[in-house]
């Protein structure tokens, strides 16, 4: 192991002058041209020796000290080949990138995440186009109708086939005033209650038992007041002819129009009138003949009024527990209706 030189490493100018590094370095050197200044001087111990391919120039005498190993690094060559040039390439437009959200038509594969999409149809929506839908929704109206003309035939028969309660509600006029205002409020919120129960059916049929209650309860004041049957044959012949109707609603040989509705009004009204004079005073029953008639076409009418104008109001064909007690309530615009219907103003060909 060499010991550290006492003297300090020569410098550049000494290597390169000495007789020792032209002895061994030059010649493994292909020119004659003097190296770089790249000199490394080892003074430390051979295991700080760089791993370097160097010349190597032999222990020999030196003007600064002996026993120093000097390596000479040589400058790197000149590459033989030179780097090739990067070749051009010529300009082309962009590859266009793919849509993010494919549709069914440019991409058969399923986009991942995606709801598939139901094979059957979609539900049919009801509509007043539909014959058939246009005939349950009559046939709901006449229903509901039968069964309050039913209740209220039932309430005053009872009470009127009893001669002291006959008498009693006959003498105090308060139950008839009561019978008047709670009509008169059953109307009020038929009309402004409409869209609450539209929105929730419990709200339509609790509202329809509390109507027919308070129509019962004036059919039955009116015919104890007046102490006569005029009322209990109307109520007892519209409640059979709305029963009787929905046959003729539900046949599909005679098409069912407004006009061949109130045929079969008249036909029906006129029959069980005649059936009710052999049981009942003639008179009475004419006369509640009579006004049964004209309620029944005041109510199909009404009831086709609804079903032409349902884009004006909203109307829908699951509605009719909702839009009935306008059977009663409508009876604001009976008034009109009469009129345009006696100066022929009834427009009757868009119901044909």
């Amino acid at each position: 192991m060499a010991s550290h030189p006492s003297a300090a490493p020569p410098t550049y100018e000494e290597v390169v002058n000495s007789g020792a590094y032209y002895n061994t370095a030059t010649s493994n050197l292909q020119n004659e041209e003097l190296p770089p200044p790249y000199v490394y001087d080892n003074f430390v111990s051979d295991n700080n020796l760089p791993s370097v391919d160097t010349p190597y120039v032999s222990q020999g005498s030196s003007t600064g000290g002996a026993g120093a190993r000097i390596f000479v690094v040589p400058p790197p060559s000149a590459p033989t080949d030179p780097i090739p040039p990067k070749p051009s390439t010529p300009a082309t437009s962009p590859t266009p990138r793919p849509a993010a959200n494919r549709t069914p038509d440019n991409n058969s594969t399923p986009v991942p995440n995606s709801r598939p999409q139901p094979n059957t149809q979609r539900a049919r929506r009801l509509s007043f186009s539909d014959k058939s839908v246009l005939r349950e929704f009559f046939k709901q109206m006449y229903l509901i109708l039968a069964i309050q003309m039913g209740s209220g035939l039932a309430l005053g028969a009872g009470i009127y086939s009893s001669e002291h309660i006959r008498n009693h509600i006959a003498e105090d006029s308060t139950y008839f005033n009561v019978a008047i205002g709670i009509l008169f409020a059953a109307i009020f919120f038929t009309w402004t209650m409409t869209d609450i129960r539209k929105k929730n059916k419990i709200a339509a049929f609790i509202f329809l038992i509390i109507f027919t209650l308070i129509l019962s309860y004036g059919i039955m004041t009116v015919a104890c007041t007046s102490r006569s049957t005029i009322v209990l044959v109307w109520a007892g012949i519209t409640c059979a002819h709305s029963i009787i109707i929905q046959i003729f609603i539900l046949q599909q040989k005679i098409a069912f129009t407004l006009i061949n509705g109130m045929i079969s009004t008249f036909v029906t009204v006129v029959g069980l009138t005649g059936i009710t004079c052999s049981f009942l005073d003639p008179t009475e029953c004419a006369l509640g003949g009579v006004i049964a008639l004209v309620f029944n076409w005041w109510v199909i009418i009404f009831i086709w009024c609804m079903v032409d104008d349902r884009k004006k109001y909203n109307h829908k064909p699951t509605e009719a527990p909702a839009l009935q007690p306008f059977l009663f309530g409508g009876i604001l615009w009976f008034p009109l209706i009469l009129l345009g219907i006696l100066f022929c103003k009834f427009e009757w060909s868009k119901y044909k």
